[in-house]
């Protein structure tokens, strides 16, 4: 092969096909493999990791501040909110499915954790995970209280 066969193979090999990207990974759409990607990312703070399996309209407060990812990780980050904590308690149990009430404006399956959550009363963290349309699975919603 000559010199400059080599050097274009070469060229071509590290730049990357003009028009040509590397595909995505695939979105996690099981349950299970979303879950053990979820309490790696809460359980080592990663807000990057979390950040990818959050849905862009993520509630964190009953109303208050701006419902982003951003928002959820300045909220946590407050010292009097031990919200990492929390995140990280919840991620530690295990999640049961769940019928929202119709104000929560959810469709498709969702599920709760911790299990107790479901309990009519429960105040405590708890975690709102939705099945979006394409059959993948997002962390939607963190909150405390009623």
């Amino acid at each position: 092969m000559a010199v400059g066969t080599v050097a274009f193979w070469l060229a071509l090999t590290l730049a990357g096909c003009a028009g040509h990207t590397v595909p995505p990974e695939p979105a996690v759409q099981d349950w299970n493999g979303f879950w053990k990607s979820f309490q790696a990312a809460a359980s080592a703070r990663d807000r990057t990791a979390l950040r990818g399996l959050m849905t862009e309209k993520f509630d964190y407060t009953f109303g208050d501040g701006a419902p982003t990812p951003e928002g959820a990780f300045a909220f946590w980050d407050r010292a009097e909110i031990h919200g990492w904590e929390a995140l990280s308690e919840v991620a530690a149990s295990s999640a049961v499915e769940y019928t929202p009430p119709p104000q929560w404006e959810m469709k498709g399956k969702v599920r709760l954790a911790p299990p107790q959550a479901i309990t009519e009363g429960y105040r405590q963290w708890r975690a709102v995970f939705a099945q979006q349309p394409g059959g993948e699975w997002r962390f939607a919603a963190f909150l405390q209280g009623d």
